[in-house]
């Protein structure tokens, strides 16, 4: 079986990813596994670390790069933010 995860550049679901791969890869020595991602991401790193091959790929078309730079500013806004999370009890569901 072959099997290819991409990945974003934010790292937020390597972790589980790479659980699975390695689960995949247990239960199958045979499967061939492949991440995709970002040049630069961190999941580069994490997924060395795991040895499985990585392919690093920018994004195609412009929609992707505006995607892309409309979630690091986000998540660096949120980081950056000074006003601390709501208690528990004050959060409407």
């Amino acid at each position: 079986m072959k099997v290819i995860f991409t990945c974003g550049g934010t790292a937020g679901h390597v972790n589980p990813a790479l659980a699975l791969a390695g689960y995949m890869r247990e239960k199958d020595a045979g499967t061939q596994i492949l991440f995709v991602g970002a040049e630069r991401g961190l999941e580069r790193d994490l997924i060395a670390h795991h040895m499985f091959p990585f392919v690093p790929a920018p994004p195609r078309h412009r929609e992707g790069w505006v995607v892309t730079l409309a979630d690091k500013y986000c998540t660096l806004r949120e980081v950056f933010m000074r006003r601390p999370y709501a208690p528990l009890e004050e959060t409407v569901m």
